[in-house]
């Protein structure tokens, strides 16, 4: 990134830690490492999301058109509130996730072999569904984060672009890499395929979807369940026939709307009310905050 330039350093006789057994380092890189990497991109791509959406709605409140704010006009309030629910659902989504990655003590499990290995079948299958939300929820927040950001920059019009304006376009440059960041959106679908038809045994995949979507409506949940299913016993997603590719196709436009079930519940079950941000209340608490540093620093100065 142009703000943030990436290497790789060899340390001599430097202290290191291990994070899971020498002999298997590739597993380790590719199952802890890299899943808390995605953890975070789809944790940070959904924060990111809610800063971008707060400075963009109040400058709606702000900025005039016409002799009024142009958050009063009926195409700019339906941007805001599209903007909003989906930020908000974002960040339901990724607490959610990370509530189960505190469950089982901030520790992951390297690969499906030693998933394998549980006995309880029923903590089995919740790390197991952890291992797969890490991923589907990456690939989600990822691929919707550009156009979430795009949209709030059109709010202020052409400074949206100014980078020595505002920080909305180095957002949107850094939600294009994150896209691609720790395994790019077809890799990730491809690993989701194989992991669920390597635990079909214990785990059938449309238990799977019933369990992760736990609370939604049925009506919503079953339909989506015999899709993923449909799917998933499809042998693999590697043959160029046009079974294979309508597959493909579809299981791209299933997994954005499975998360999106999976945080709107999330949201629900959070039942969060926020207070409406009104930018003439903020514009008198950050004056009463600059005269109250101003009388402190007289104070000090007598």
């Amino acid at each position: 990134t142009a703000e943030l330039p990436t290497a790789e350093i060899t340390y001599n006789g430097a202290v290191a830690y291990p994070v899971g057994p020498h002999e298997k380092g590739l597993a380790d890189v590719v199952g802890i490492v890299l899943s808390l990497s995605r953890l975070h991109i789809g944790f940070g791509m959904a924060a990111g999301g809610l800063r971008v959406a707060r400075e963009a709605i109040l400058y709606a409140q702000f900025r005039t058109a016409f002799g009024v704010p142009i958050a009063s006009f009926p195409l700019m309030m339906n941007q805001i509130t599209d903007l909003k629910r989906a930020v908000m659902r974002q960040s339901a989504g990724s607490f959610k996730l990370y509530s189960e990655f505190i469950h089982f003590g901030e520790d992951l499990i390297s690969g499906i072999r030693e998933l394998q290995q549980i006995d309880d079948v029923e903590e089995r299958k919740r790390r197991f569904r952890l291992r797969e939300l890490i991923m589907l929820c990456k690939i989600a927040v990822a691929d919707e984060a550009p156009a979430l950001i795009r949209m709030a920059m059109s709010f202020f019009g052409g400074h949206g672009i100014m980078e020595d304006f505002i920080a909305l376009p180095r957002l949107h440059r850094d939600s294009m890499i994150m896209e691609l960041w720790e395994g790019p959106r077809n890799v990730l679908l491809a690993q989701i395929h194989r992991d669920l038809q390597r635990v079909a045994e214990w785990y059938p995949a449309e238990d799977f979807i019933r369990d992760i979507l736990e609370g939604t409506d049925q009506s919503i949940v079953e339909p989506l369940a015999k899709k993923f299913a449909r799917i998933i016993s499809h042998e693999t997603l590697l043959r160029s026939d046009e079974i294979t590719l309508n597959i493909c196709r579809d299981w791209q436009e299933l997994s954005n709307e499975i998360v999106r079930v999976y945080q709107e519940q999330a949201l629900i079950d959070l039942d969060y009310k926020e207070k409406q941000m009104k930018f003439p209340r903020l514009l008198r608490k950050f004056k009463k905050r600059i005269s109250e540093k101003k009388e402190e620093d007289l104070v000090v100065l007598i």
